[in-house]
């Protein structure tokens, strides 16, 4: 039998992932501790609008993929497919707070620029709106090259919406074209390149051979433990992360 298509809730702290969950799974939800930590492991089941089955799980909230907590350890090695017994998601629903959209676009770009199907919820439009702001989720959508939906989690709006994107994005049928970063600094770019050809020395078709020379660049010592112990090959196929938080930053 094969197994359900999986998907990910990701974003920061007080994005609203835990209401936005509940609408989506209900009762069907089950939590427990990630082996080996004292981390809560919250996961459960919706049926997409084909009619398959799809297991969500709440990651931690979280700040950036260079973890400085347990939690947003947890999440990193979760996206990273480098958990024990826990496979890296199908997809990823990146929550954000539009009422906070500038902080919470940090985070986002990140995740989207690990290169895995990834759909925005913009979560809180309701708070945004009271706020006065004037949200363009299209305009989103083609800046950041995924699907970008609008939601209110506590009062259920945008939920169908936001399973169709989840359905068509899982089943290949809209296929994000996630935008890269810009504007590469000249003497990081002349580190990546010659980093990249090393790494394609040491690793014939290395998928993403430019995420790993920048976390590499960045310190990432998960990725440098595993190019010394010969994994890296097994690393990068998860089709990860982009560099972590202090390079991103940097290069927004």
């Amino acid at each position: 039998m094969s197994r359900h298509r999986t998907a990910a809730l990701v974003g920061n702290p007080n994005a609203g992932k835990s209401a936005l969950f509940n609408a989506l799974t209900g009762a069907r939800q089950k939590i427990a501790n990630y082996p080996g930590v004292t981390v809560e492991r919250k996961s459960g089941r919706l049926i997409l609008p084909s009619g398959e089955p799809m297991e969500l799980t709440d990651l931690p909230g979280s700040y950036g993929l260079n973890p400085t907590s347990p939690d947003e350890e947890v999440t990193a090695k979760v996206i990273l497919g480098q958990f024990p017994g826990e496979a890296s998601p199908d997809v990823i629903v990146l929550v954000l707070d539009a009422s906070n959209l500038e902080q919470h676009l940090v985070f986002a770009q990140e995740v989207i620029e690990l290169g895995k199907p990834t759909v925005v919820a913009l979560n809180m439009v309701d708070l945004a709106e009271r706020d006065g702001l004037v949200l363009d989720p299209k305009a989103l959508e083609e800046a950041l090259g995924v699907p970008v939906i609008p939601t209110e989690a506590r009062h259920k709006r945008g939920i169908t919406e936001l399973l169709q994107a989840v359905d068509e994005v899982a089943t290949g049928t809209y296929e994000p074209k996630p935008h890269r970063i810009q504007g590469t600094p000249p003497v990081l770019k002349n580190a990546v390149n010659q980093l990249m050809a090393q790494l394609e020395k040491l690793a014939p078709g290395l998928p993403n051979a430019r995420w790993v020379a920048l976390r590499l660049l960045d310190g990432d010592q998960t990725i440098a433990d595993a190019l010394s112990e010969g994994r890296l090959g097994t690393l990068a196929s998860a089709n990860t992360s982009q560099p972590a938080g202090s390079l991103v930053a940097a290069q927004l």
